[in-house]
């Protein structure tokens, strides 16, 4: 059943691989122990709400991708982040190392439940292969994607604020973050 607002955490679903990567989410545990964000999860207060044993490693890039909003949310009262395919493109995000304990309340936070019906679920856990800022080579982590992308959803005012909020907190490349307050009031003024 299609949801037309993502209500939270009150869903399940299951993933049952990604293009590109050799690793289903729903095998045990996590993938080298780290979690690439890119939207809410920036914010060091909402992770240490979901993720109390967490830890931020630092900024990281995921290369191939780009920052859209595709789910609309209750909670949010609007589109939520996604990472889109895009050649040539790259999404900045924070890299945490989770504990296992930290995973089932991130998955349940995002909608995921890997024992439960694909169909159930609003965003998919994948791994995926990022780089930690100043480092030359590239680790393995965890990270969410929408499961059923519902095309372009605007964001509320109040989650434009938390993703600029999380960019800053988390030491983002200055520009990547000009381009993402760029990109929030283009969006603000198209659809004014």
């Amino acid at each position: 059943m299609n949801k037309p607002w993502r209500q939270g955490n009150h869903h399940r679903g299951g993933d049952r691989g990604l293009a590109g990567s050799a690793r289903p989410a729903n095998v045990a545990g996590l993938v080298s122990g780290l979690y690439f964000a890119y939207g809410s999860n920036l914010r060091a207060a909402q992770m240490r709400r979901l993720c109390p044993g967490h830890a931020f490693l630092g900024p990281a890039r995921l290369a191939g991708h780009r920052l859209a909003f595709t789910l609309p949310d209750r909670e949010w009262q609007g589109g939520v982040a996604d990472a889109i395919p895009s050649p040539g493109d790259q999404i900045w995000g924070a890299l945490y190392r989770l504990p296992e304990a930290d995973l089932a309340p991130l998955d349940a936070y995002e909608g995921f439940d890997p024992a439960g019906p694909v169909e159930e679920n609003d965003y998919v856990r994948r791994a995926v292969a990022v780089t930690l800022e100043g480092q030359p080579s590239v680790v393995e982590a965890w990270c969410y994607f929408v499961r059923a992308p519902r095309g372009s959803v605007a964001p509320s005012e109040l989650y434009r604020a938390a993703l600029i909020e999380g960019a800053i907190e988390r030491g983002l490349p200055a520009d990547y973050v000009i381009d993402m307050r760029r990109a929030f009031d283009r969006r603000v003024t198209r659809n004014a």
